[in-house]
């Protein structure tokens, strides 16, 4: 199949690109920059404007599939405007299926005691900017399929650790603290490191992606099962690399999130999660190789 992917040369989309040419099918990246960690002779590359119909009408021309995966945290304007034309390309194009990345950001504002699963309701009152621009992209992905349909799924990624050389979106705590020890520098953890998030391995949110690709209409929460705290994270990397760790107690934690059950996605899909400890070394092996390549 022939495979369009809005936001390929960052960080998860880049592995999805990835696994999607390893099961055989033809890609079409569309972004603003060229991608790193891909082979670019095996994939078609299209330099795209999200503000310009046009682009996108053309890019998505002849297109099976399409992950809508460009975000642009920076730019709220952008991302909101960016998918509502993508959609709107999809409409004269008419793919098969569309699957629009999401984020656990839909439930910011949620209590920190509750577990929240696709059917819970967001808190649209209290959901940030960038959670609320990912909240009208399901609604308009679902009108989209109601009225022409197209089939959809819905995503809504977890936060990633990994790395990608060459990918400055590929930062996360987990990147963060490493390179603060590989640098010989102490990690500073805020507050007391209390604040839970559900960190998940880019190579398990891109196998998610791939996973769903054989379902219609649904929604899945592809994110770790498992709750870790900063502070945790911090101890682990002391206790296997022996760096130091320093706690600011002037520095303010923001809120833990509610508990997000990925059951569903596990059940339906077949998804299963690398373990914390194993997915931190294979970051802290990639990020100690290219440190030392720099060196």
């Amino acid at each position: 199949m022939r495979v369009t992917v809005t936001g390929g040369a960052r960080f998860i989309c880049s592995r999805i690109v990835g696994k999607l040419l390893e099961k055989g099918h033809e890609v079409v990246i569309v972004d603003r920059e060229m991608p790193c960690g891909i082979d670019k002779s095996k994939v078609l590359f299209r330099i795209g404007d999200f503000r310009n119909i046009e682009c996108l009408r053309e890019s998505l021309s002849g297109t099976d599939i399409v992950y809508h995966l460009a975000e642009y945290h920076e730019d709220i304007m952008l991302n909101a405007i960016g998918t509502l034309n993508v959609l709107e390309a999809c409409r004269t194009t008419r793919p098969k299926k569309i699957l629009y990345a999401s984020s656990f950001h839909v439930y910011d504002g949620l209590s920190e005691n509750m577990v929240v699963n696709e059917e819970t309701l967001p808190n649209i009152f209290h959901t940030g900017l960038f959670g609320s621009t990912k909240i009208m992209g399901e609604v308009l992905v679902r009108d989209l399929s109601i009225k022409y349909g197209i089939e959809y799924v819905v995503l809504r990624l977890g936060p990633a650790y990994g790395f990608t050389h060459g990918l400055k979106e590929s930062n996360n705590a987990v990147r963060s603290f490493i390179e603060s020890g590989l640098r010989g520098e102490p990690i500073e953890v805020m507050g007391e490191g209390r604040r839970r998030c559900q960190y998940t391995f880019v190579d398990d949110l891109a196998d998610g992606c791939i996973l769903a690709l054989k379902k219609a209409n649904e929604t899945y929460n592809i994110i770790s099962p498992d709750e870790v705290t900063t502070g945790e994270i911090a101890e682990l990397l002391k206790r296997k690399y022996g760096f130091e760790v320093l706690y600011d107690a002037t520095r303010e934690e923001g809120p833990s999130m509610p508990y997000i059950s990925p059951r569903k996605a596990m059940r339906e899909l077949g998804w299963v999660t690398t373990p914390l400890e194993e997915g931190v070394h294979r970051t802290y092996l990639a990020i100690k190789e290219e440190h030392e390549h720099n060196q």
